[in-house]
């Protein structure tokens, strides 16, 4: 279901890759924390939704990068963009 919904951001929506490996991202990131234990969320869900959650993005649906983040370029000969990076300005929040 992952590598569909990717797959039709790419084809038919026209985003780039680099968008893609960011959704990716993000999807792997949410799934792994929902179903790791520590969290809890699995007896949630099994109490809401009646099922526990799963890891849905794995290596073989997702999208991986050619090169070293921040080394490729798009289109226009720039370099893209890595999701990950925090926007200008932004800081993290202290650890309490």
């Amino acid at each position: 279901m992952l590598d569909e919904w990717l797959g039709d951001m790419r084809a038919v929506r026209g985003l780039r890759r680099a968008t893609i490996r960011c959704y990716a991202s993000s999807v792997s990131t949410f799934c792994r924390y929902v179903a790791d234990p520590a969290y809890g969320w699995a007896p949630q869900c099994l109490e809401r939704f009646g099922t526990h959650p799963v890891q849905v993005a794995h290596e073989w649906n997702t999208a991986v990068h050619a090169a070293e983040p921040g080394t490729a370029t798009g289109a226009a000969g720039l370099p893209e963009t890595n999701c990950a990076r925090p926007a200008a300005g932004w800081r993290p929040r202290p650890v309490r």
